[in-house]
């Protein structure tokens, strides 16, 4: 035991030693829950639109042509554009990683665990300017053991599981730890590196969550401000060419990579595709304060998809919101892994941490989110949606580091030497044991059965992994009956076609434009069947 506290200590002494560590442990991590549950698929629609926009980057391209309106009911997606161009609604941070994944490594779930190996490395270097060194590394770990395992067993996986979704939790963490581990380094000595990772860190959740990342940079633009109004220490020609400069160019190249993006999706480099696809098929407001709008393409959704669009997303109040208040706070915390001694700890040194000025930091960063939270209209908003306050999440490890490091300084004239492993012994105690048998049976079933692809939500890729075992040789036309599906980027030439099913007589435009594909019907309890004569 000695001699695993001096090695930590060595590796505490080394600022990038330890972030380089917590990096390779990240990644270790979740490639290692990979190989032991399996390759995921993408189970829900946000994940297909990620997906989709992977494998448009590498083709080599921004977007995919449009789907013609007489063509456009057979091929209307969840969440996607299919005029002026066919492409995801989301912003394209995430599905660039996935594209690197499967570039370097052969396969998009790669660009998942790489990017949670540089969350954990960029969590750990922006730790070590807001708390001490052994805190910072051991926080780190901490998130990694809490989100890397415990948390992928959670009740809401989807927006929970970090590295078992193509959701993107941490190519946007990531962006929130360079923000807010660039603006405390800042402060401290503000030099043109510093400066970059903020607008890294800026970039980066423009194209992730730019909402969120908007809540988040106007309380850290407010420190900045600040801290060049108030600080006398260094000159101004010093703060422009350290500060201003380098973030000004940071901010232009990422301001002209969303314009050159927009442009190609939408066709006005100011329109977010999310903005045009919102106009599009949604009748209710992004915000409470909006009126309601006429969605322009509704019409052309199949009878499930105009319900989903018009009645699962209806205006709610303040109010409404508040009712969810006490489950949402619950489904929070188990997204940042505090458990209950982790939440008892915090609860102890908050006593502490509070006197210091920068841990209002958080609290504020926090309040900005949670107001901007409360005036979206989506009714599901506090109840599912609470993956879109990662932004926020390594400001809760912070937090959680100094309320560590307060609850120590508390404790210590109790229990004096014994105080460190009294609290890692209260940590250990408290995490779920529910999850650790789970990890530990699916290791048991890896060694017996092998690697498989898994995941909680039924999908349509067990279907296309059956017509690819079963008719290699032949393609593919698949209607749906209330089954969401997603085309690769060119649809033409993919193994299989999915549509939406229109009935047997508006079924032929598409079957005599594809006469050499095999017909199959895919009714909404997903069961395949393939066409007779008379349905063809």
């Amino acid at each position: 035991m000695n001699m695993i506290y001096r090695g930590f200590n060595q590796l505490t002494q080394r600022e990038w030693l330890a972030v380089l560590v917590c990096g390779v442990l990240g990644w270790l991590v979740a490639w290692g829950e990979g190989l032991i549950r399996g390759i995921p698929y993408p189970s829900t629609w946000d994940e297909s639109c990620m997906c989709l926009q992977a494998q448009t980057f590498a083709l080599g391209r921004l977007t995919n042509p449009p789907i013609e309106d007489h063509l456009a009911p057979f091929f209307e997606e969840v969440f996607t554009l299919i005029q002026p161009t066919r492409m995801a609604k989301f912003p394209p941070g995430q599905g660039l990683v996935l594209a690197l994944g499967y570039h370097v490594f052969g396969d998009y779930v790669y660009g998942v665990y790489l990017s949670f190996g540089l969350f954990s490395a960029a969590l750990c270097w922006m730790l070590f300017a807001w708390t001490t060194p052994r805190l910072a590394v051991f926080t780190t770990i901490f998130m990694i053991f809490q989100i890397g395992i415990v948390n992928q067993y959670s009740e809401w996986p989807s927006p929970i599981a970090w590295t078992f979704s193509y959701m993107g939790q941490s190519v946007t963490g990531l962006g929130a730890a360079l923000l807010f581990g660039g603006l405390r380094r800042v402060w401290t000595k503000p030099t043109w590196g510093h400066s970059v990772a903020i607008g890294l860190g800026l970039v980066i959740l423009s194209n992730t969550r730019p909402y969120e990342g908007f809540l988040v940079a106007v309380p850290s633009a407010l420190v900045l401000s600040c801290f060049l109004v108030k600080n006398q220490i260094w000159n101004h020609r010093y703060l422009f060419v350290a500060i201003i400069l380098p973030l000004g160019v940071v901010l232009l190249l990422g301001f002209l990579w969303l314009a050159m993006y927009n442009k190609a999706v939408t066709g006005n480099p100011f329109v977010l595709p999310y903005q045009l696809h919102h106009k599009q098929y949604f009748k209710n407001p992004l915000f409470l304060f909006q009126s309601d709008q006429q969605p322009t393409r509704i019409t052309f959704c199949p009878s499930w998809m105009r319900e989903f669009y018009l009645d699962n997303y209806r205006p709610d109040d303040l109010l409404v919101h508040l009712r969810w208040t006490p489950r949402f706070i619950f489904k929070l915390n188990a997204l940042f892994c505090l458990n209950p001694a982790g939440i008892l700890i915090v609860v102890i040194g908050c006593l502490g941490t509070i006197q210091k000025k920068w841990n209002w930091f958080p609290i504020l960063v926090w309040t900005f989110l949670m107001i901007g939270f409360a005036v979206q209209t989506w009714s599901s908003t506090f109840r599912t949606s609470i993956h879109y306050l990662v932004p926020g999440a390594p400001l809760v490890y912070a937090f959680f580091a100094e309320s560590l490091r307060s609850a120590h300084a508390l404790l210590r004239s109790t229990f004096g030497s014994l105080t460190k492993w009294l609290l890692l012994l209260l940590l250990i105690a408290g995490a779920p044991k529910e999850p650790l048998v789970q990890f530990a049976h699916d290791i048991q079933n890896r060694l017996l059965v092998g690697p498989i692809r898994t995941k909680i939500y039924p999908s349509t890729f067990p279907i296309s992994e059956e017509l690819r075992r079963r008719f290699p040789s032949d393609k593919h036309l698949v209607f749906c009956e209330e089954v969401p599906f997603s085309n690769e980027p060119n649809i033409e030439l993919a193994f299989i076609i999915w549509a939406n099913n229109q009935g047997s007589e508006a079924n032929q435009k598409l079957i005599k434009l594809y006469p050499d594909r095999v017909v199959w019907y895919v009714d909404k309890l997903k069961i395949l069947r393939k066409a007779t004569s008379s349905l063809r």
